[in-house]
């Protein structure tokens, strides 16, 4: 009984402070926006800015949508024995997501605020948004694994779908 509960107790923490990195990255990358949207900075923030945090959070969603039951082989559906093969499958292309994400938002941070080739001396300019740009999704991932492994496979009581 003491090990159930400290199962339990561990699992909610773990859930909770997954939830608090994910507010958190979405939090920081609001915040640049709006401290860039306060300064005369020639580069603009636009929508492909924002797609590497939109799919890092649908990568969040992927990546826990797989019951440990089905990549262990033992789900409702173990009858057929591709479930294991698919969700194996499943759970690597979400963390590729995941990973190419974070990827694209340093790329993405280097090229478009860390180098400063096309600024011009007089300009006042931050690098406050690549910085958050690098942290949410880096923050988006570390929230997905934490809560992935939060559920151990004992103490997953649900399926799929």
């Amino acid at each position: 009984m003491y090990e159930e509960k400290k199962s339990d107790v561990r699992e909610t923490i773990m859930s909770y402070l997954s939830g608090v990195l994910f507010a958190i990255s979405w939090w920081v990358w609001i915040d640049a926006n709006a401290y860039h949207n306060t300064i005369k900075d020639p580069i603009r923030i636009s929508f492909g800015h924002w797609v590497p945090g939109i799919v890092a959070t649908i990568a969040l969603v992927m990546i826990n949508a797989v019951s440990w039951t089905d990549l262990q082989g033992f789900g409702l559906g173990s009858i057929d024995d591709d479930v294991q093969k698919r969700a194996r499958i499943w759970l690597f292309v979400s963390f590729t997501v995941g990973f190419g994400c974070l990827i694209a938002s340093i790329w993405l941070g280097i090229d478009h605020w860390f180098i400063p080739e096309n600024r011009d001396k007089n300009d006042r300019y931050t690098i406050w948004p690549g910085v958050a740009l690098i942290l949410q999704n880096a923050f988006i991932l570390l929230s997905a694994v934490l809560y992935r492994f939060s559920k151990w496979p004992e103490a997953d009581n649900y399926s799929t779908f």
